[in-house]
């Protein structure tokens, strides 16, 4: 399946001020929690690796009929390989409506700035609430 950053939708939404303007008020005040959560990723991480590889040794040590596991993964291959065009069509759809919407609603300076005090506030509250003792 296709990651975020590489959606079409991403870069149409980015395009946008509102959209642009908010995630940069978001960015600056997340960015205290960097480390906390990057520390937190690095300590799961491995974690959850391990269990990972543990539960695929497990299936495979256990025993299934000859050709399972082959079977298995080109089933798998299958539903992602499916997911994926699914994803993919998707994502055109939302451009497009992006462009339709863009198209209908023009931004005015007064909604931007009031959408940027909102998440702002918001934005506030959720950091006070994660802020360290």
């Amino acid at each position: 399946m296709a990651p975020i950053k590489n959606m079409k939708i991403v870069d149409k939404a980015f395009e946008l001020p509102l959209v642009m303007s908010a995630y940069t008020e978001i960015a600056s005040i997340a960015k205290p929690l960097t480390p906390l959560v990057e520390s937190s990723l690095t300590t799961t991480t491995p974690m959850v690796e391990v269990g990972f590889t543990t539960i695929k040794t497990k299936l495979e040590e256990a025993h299934l009929p000859e050709g399972m596991s082959e079977k298995i993964q080109t089933n798998m291959s299958s539903a992602v390989n499916h997911v994926t065009a699914a994803v993919e069509k998707i994502d055109t759809i939302a451009c497009g409506g992006i462009d339709q919407l863009v198209g209908k609603v023009q931004a005015s300076p007064e909604l931007i700035e009031n959408t940027k005090e909102t998440v702002s506030k918001n934005m506030k509250i959720v950091d006070k609430a994660f802020e360290l003792p």
